[in-house]
């Protein structure tokens, strides 16, 4: 029986959703350097997000680069490129 992680279908990314994909990633990138993406906790993400919401980002901006980063880190995942504790800390971040 197929699981729900090697039964998703593959998709691309729009050239729109893919260029604010690579914003967001820079910005947080620039926000947990020098560590690394391995190294990277669901605490930095949250000091991220604490950090925008206090520059007076709105919530629903928020929730919609959370909900990017949540499947960014998801394909990571399922290619090996991340580990499930760090996949299930991204999921968990909220505000």
């Amino acid at each position: 029986m197929a699981t729900p992680l090697n039964n998703q279908r593959s998709r691309t990314l729009s050239p729109a959703r893919a260029a604010a994909l690579a914003r967001l990633l820079a910005e947080l990138d620039a926000w947990c350097s020098p560590r690394s993406l391995a190294e990277r906790s669901a605490a930095d993400l949250r000091a991220f997000v604490d950090a925008k919401l206090a520059a007076g980002y709105r919530a629903s901006t928020l929730r919609r680069q959370l909900t990017m980063l949540r499947a960014h880190y998801r394909r990571l995942y399922l290619a090996g490129e991340a580990t499930a504790e760090t996949y299930v800390g991204v999921r968990s971040v909220e505000f």
